[in-house]
């Protein structure tokens, strides 16, 4: 991924493949790596906060759609 310096993932199975590709991203590749939380759904809403700290244990930030133009400004 070259060239690249933060990847963002959003997805409607946030508890299966945006998540678990997010989390890669994050601890195989290092990448800089953000989930775009309001632009996901888990396929199990009840687990969403589960979800979202396993994320962020694993080294994924947390943003809005909303907090884009201002991350990619920097």
């Amino acid at each position: 991924p070259q060239g690249f310096r933060e990847y963002y993932f959003c997805g409607i199975a946030l508890d299966y493949c945006a998540g678990k590709t997010a989390i890669d991203a994050a601890n195989k590749l290092g990448l800089e790596t953000y989930l775009v939380e309001d632009t996901s759904l888990a396929i199990a809403e009840q687990n969403r906060a589960a979800i979202i700290d396993d994320l962020k244990a694993n080294g994924v930030k947390i943003c809005t759609s909303n907090d884009i133009d201002e991350l990619i400004a920097d």
